[in-house]
């Protein structure tokens, strides 16, 4: 009897520890595109053996990353008990008005039972919690929407703006930096040429910035402007609007246009001196008729005076055919470099790589050249046309590999390349469907873009 109270008395001592999760959000509601700082708080009743292990969490609508921090031990006192707490946060970005919902978070940890010290490994889950995403002031919702605390916005060119001439290639690079928002959030700027020649824009580099609460995310435009017509001409301003969640107002900043003066190019003073030269020639010739008759091979001075201009106007013809081929083939072989197919075998190369990050900046760079229109900057768009779950998946993985610097575990960028390969060509049969209005419909829709652009 005594042995069997003993091991009842141990047994009783040796319980499981108390273990359990809370969810605190920084702000009950936020609007389109602020950032939701998410604190979920492991307790324990005894201690922790190992650091708690938090598992994958995806939020309808929103973007959510993991806050690059230790998690951060502490004590917390719930009536007159104080309790062992680990905490980690996470920052959401929604962009879906109404009411959203954070699901269950999948959470393993280690600690020891009630009396005993050795830890044992628990899971648990944290509760379902619900926010509010507000819509924005009336009217100034767009594509382009972009919720930030701040934006800074700079430019900087590759050579001096007051030494131009015709067939000069002249690269502009364009910063934009937002407080409290990701790079991937920030919408594209659509260069305009000025009338003087074409542009050509080149992918966009994303980064970001850890900051106290949130992310300061940056994206660099990269425009390269073809110098093709001498004379005066206005390079367009840049400006770029915003919503301060702090203010409550939009607001905006901008770069100012450049006047710019494109000199002819030298070859076209080279030929206007050769007719110069010309027309003294002939003056010349018109004085030696009046003294004596003029013979040269069988010609006279008028049919001399022809056959020379008439050559000077095929050397003419020929160098002006010459440089307009060779600003063509120019003009072709950016514009080849710039089309959707180069850019998604660029992006293919960089998947075989292997390189998240690298594969993170080519899907952007391609997918910004293969919506055209069709889907608004978000990816989630293509992945919701292409209704393929290992694609969706994959590109979960990429994210947090990239922006919430998980590790890269068996992602594998080869996976991803074949998945985009088989949307890309699925989407691309779909679309040549589409073009094939059914008998009956007057007005044929595109029933996937519509689907999948619920913010239109």
């Amino acid at each position: 009897m005594l042995f069997l109270s003993a091991t009842f008395v141990v047994r009783a001592e040796s319980g499981p520890a108390n273990i359990w999760a809370s969810v605190q959000f920084s702000k009950r509601s936020v609007v389109v595109g602020e950032p939701l700082v998410v604190t979920v708080t492991v307790y324990t009743s005894t201690w922790f053996t190992a650091p708690p292990r938090f598992g994958e969490i995806q939020i309808p609508k929103a973007m959510m990353v993991d806050y690059r921090q230790r998690s951060g031990a502490t004590q917390k006192t719930i009536g007159n008990k104080s309790y062992p707490a680990i905490e980690k946060k996470f920052v959401v970005y929604p962009f879906n008005i109404g009411e959203n919902r954070l699901p269950q978070l999948t959470i393993v940890t280690e600690s020891p039972p009630e009396g005993d010290y050795k830890g044992r490994r628990r899971v648990i889950k944290s509760p379902e919690r619900t926010f509010t995403v507000l819509s924005p002031p009336e009217g100034s919702y767009s594509k382009k929407w972009l919720t930030a605390y701040h934006v800074n916005l700079t430019e900087q060119w590759d050579q001096p703006l007051d030494q131009l001439m015709q067939g000069d290639v002249l690269e502009r690079r364009i910063t934009m930096q937002a407080s409290g928002a990701l790079a991937a959030l920030i919408p594209p700027l659509e260069p305009e040429s000025g009338g003087f020649g074409n542009v050509y824009t080149k992918p966009a580099r994303l980064g970001n910035v850890q900051n106290e609460n949130s992310f300061t995310g940056t994206r660099t435009e990269r425009w390269t402007y073809l110098m093709e017509s001498a004379g005066n001409f206005t390079i367009p301003g840049i400006k770029v609007s915003w919503y301060d969640p702090l203010s409550g107002k939009m607001e905006s900043a901008a770069i100012a246009p450049r006047e710019i003066t494109i000199a002819e190019n030298p070859d076209m003073d080279f030929l206007l001196t050769m007719q110069d030269s010309l027309q003294a020639l002939l003056e010349e010739t018109g004085e030696e008729v009046k003294k004596e008759p003029f013979e040269w091979m069988g010609l006279n001075w008028w049919q001399l005076a022809v056959a020379m201009l008439t050559g000077l106007v095929i050397i003419y013809l020929f160098v002006r055919v010459i440089r307009r081929i060779v600003v063509t083939a120019r003009r072709h072989r950016v514009a080849a470099t710039e089309s959707e197919a180069y850019y998604f075998e660029k992006l293919m190369k960089v998947c075989r790589e292997g390189d998240p990050a690298k594969v993170m900046e080519g899907l952007i760079a391609w997918y910004d050249r293969y919506r055209e229109g069709r889907y608004d900057p978000g990816f989630e768009n293509f992945l919701c046309a292409a209704s393929d779950p290992r694609l969706n998946e994959n590109f979960i993985r990429l994210e947090r590999i990239v922006f919430a610097g998980e590790e890269q575990g068996d992602w594998n960028g080869r996976d991803m390349a074949g998945l985009l390969r088989e949307a890309r060509k699925k989407l691309a049969v779909g679309n040549r469907q589409e073009k094939e209005p059914p008998s009956g419909e007057l007005n044929p829709v595109d029933r996937e873009t519509e689907r999948c652009n619920p913010i239109n």
